[in-house]
């Protein structure tokens, strides 16, 4: 994908949608990232907080949305659910 420059586009199935994490999913966040066993490999400490959810979303996840390209999505359930379940994090680099 060379000169490609999309930063976390929509994907969708029947079944899943994998998009950007947004103001309305802190609590989702927050769900995913204080689990102690989801973190034991992460190199950050789990989240305790809503408050720490918010920084979290805005340092990790809002910066790197203002970057040309990228992926880091949250995971949900078809589209007639509110349920997020996880979040995926691509990183390209040039060596």
């Amino acid at each position: 994908m060379e000169g490609c420059n999309i930063n976390t586009p929509v994907l969708e199935s029947e079944r899943l949608i994998l998009r950007k994490f947004n103001e309305n999913d802190m609590q989702a966040l927050l769900d995913i990232y204080k689990d102690k066993e989801v973190n034991i490999y992460l190199p950050w400490f789990p989240l305790k907080s809503p408050e720490e959810a918010k920084v979290f979303f805005e340092e990790k996840y809002e910066k790197a949305y203002q970057q040309p390209r990228g992926c880091r999505y949250v995971q949900s359930s078809h589209r007639t659910s509110k349920k997020r379940w996880g979040s995926i994090y691509y990183s390209h680099s040039r060596y």
